[in-house]
């Protein structure tokens, strides 16, 4: 009889860990039950879950009353940069523009050289060799005072660089499709004029031995010749027939004439860039003004999205308004017939192309990386949910 006491006893003993631990996967059992009621009732849901997530990420990112000020301020600055800062220049005709850029200094043709090596002084006090057209017809050019910068490599502004400057360290001219000719003066009227085919590569070579092999009397002539090639460019750049568009007149010649035509040329080309420049300036100030604004609480992310809202939208205002406007001009030219619409629409509507460019870069820019964040926002918060019930996702 006691042994079998004992025995029970033992038995006794050797169950009490085996219900303790079916106690414990019992409890592990209805915790995982709970768990996945919790998760199927998330997932079941999970529509509204999203819905609910995105409600708050517009509402984090939606701009407040300080918000709104700066893009007010924003759309101001911008309005007054396009009719203050960046409006297309005033054309002046080529005496004009080249007394205001030269400012007194005179020059007279008085070439008497050996070919290709023009003296220091002939260099400073002649007219740039590639502005000669007298001669033209000898050799079939076709050069006047119409269509010469759109024939001469002197005038691109990329291009002009090179063969500009090597052409007035030569006294000679070189034209679009790269036939080179040399130039001196006439003893008719003391012009300067076309006399005789040159060789392109010859007068590269020329140029270049001026640098190379010449010392410093060497240096002096390449000096003189590049100062002259920045006068006389920047002396045409803001005439009325400007400087063509660069490159283009090397691959096509009526292309660079009907860009021309449509106001497409240097002068335009620098002011729409001067228009981009200031509005990327005014977009960093706003950046930057704003952010003193941020509080320690605020998330990085959550606030650069408000920031870039106050940017691109102002951009859109302030591009609208001068769509609007120009718009408005167009259509009052087109219908009053006493009216013509220039081929310079951008000068005579003040259309800001800078702006535009900036403005469509922004909106591109600006959305993409909201979409980012929304998206990151999103899945993070559904993801803490899921694991971690109502806890929330702090975005950085």
């Amino acid at each position: 009889m006691y042994n079998i006491i004992q025995r029970k006893n033992q038995i006794s003993k050797e169950l009490n860990p085996i219900h303790k631990n079916m106690g414990i996967k019992v409890d592990e059992t209805n915790s995982l039950s709970d768990e996945s009621n919790r998760v199927s009732i998330y997932a079941g849901n999970s529509i509204n879950t999203l819905i609910d997530i995105d409600k708050e990420f517009r509402k984090q990112t939606e701009l407040n009353d300080v918000d709104m000020k700066f893009l007010w301020f924003a759309v101001v600055l911008q309005i007054l940069r396009q009719e203050f800062l960046t409006k297309f220049p005033e054309r002046l005709n080529d005496k004009e523009a080249s007394d205001k850029v030269k400012n007194g200094i005179k020059e007279h043709s008085n070439r008497s050289h050996s070919y290709y090596n023009p003296s220091l002084e002939q260099i400073i006090n002649n007219p740039v060799s590639y502005d000669t057209m007298d001669g033209s017809p000898k050799f079939n050019l076709g050069l006047a005072g119409i269509n010469h910068r759109t024939k001469t490599l002197g005038h691109d502004p990329i291009l002009g660089w090179l063969f500009g400057t090597a052409n007035i360290a030569t006294s000679t001219l070189t034209t679009t499709d790269f036939r080179t000719f040399h130039i001196k003066t006439g003893n008719i009227m003391n012009r300067d004029m076309i006399v005789k085919n040159a060789i392109t590569t010859k007068m590269i070579k020329r140029f270049a031995e001026k640098m190379l092999y010449e010392g410093f009397d060497g240096m002096k002539k390449i000096s003189a010749s590049i100062v002259k090639q920045a006068i006389h460019l920047q002396s045409d750049i803001n005439s009325k027939k400007s400087l063509p568009f660069p490159i283009i007149p090397t691959l096509s010649m009526d292309l660079s004439n009907k860009l021309a035509e449509y106001g497409i040329d240097t002068a335009n080309i620098i002011c729409i860039g001067k228009q981009t420049l200031y509005t990327k300036a005014i977009n960093s100030l706003i950046s930057m003004l704003h952010r003193l604004t941020k509080d320690d609480n605020d998330s990085n992310k959550l606030f650069e999205v408000r920031t870039r809202k106050i940017i691109s939208t102002s951009n859109l205002v302030a591009s609208s308004c001068n769509i609007i406007k120009s718009s408005f001009k167009i259509i009052r030219d087109s219908i009053n017939p006493t009216n013509t619409i220039k081929k310079d629409v951008f000068k005579k509507y003040n259309i800001d192309v800078g702006g535009f460019i900036e403005t469509f870069y922004r909106l591109i820019k600006d959305v993409k990386y909201q979409q980012e964040i929304r998206k990151e926002f999103i899945y993070g918060n559904y993801m803490e949910k899921i694991h971690n019930g109502d806890g929330v996702y702090h975005i950085e």
